[in-house]
């Protein structure tokens, strides 16, 4: 996570500077930092990761009831 937001940060720097006004830089909504981006990049991710845990689960929960059958 906070390799992409400096990624971020380092792409919205190397862009065009908004020009200070009395020593104090003025920023406008381009400029202003976004988590849209980053949860763009992270949401197919998680939502890939959610999938095989819960196919994992599902592998498990089969396994334990045919132990639970074999015990029984």
């Amino acid at each position: 996570m906070k390799v992409l937001q400096k990624l971020i940060r380092v792409r919205e720097s190397s862009r065009e500077s908004p020009a200070p006004h009395a020593g104090l830089p003025t920023f406008t909504r381009d400029h202003v930092s976004r988590w849209s981006p980053i949860e763009a990049i992270l949401t197919p991710a998680h939502l890939l990761k959610f999938t095989r845990v819960d196919k994992a689960m599902k592998s498990l929960e089969i396994e334990a009831e045919a132990v639970c059958f074999e015990l029984g």
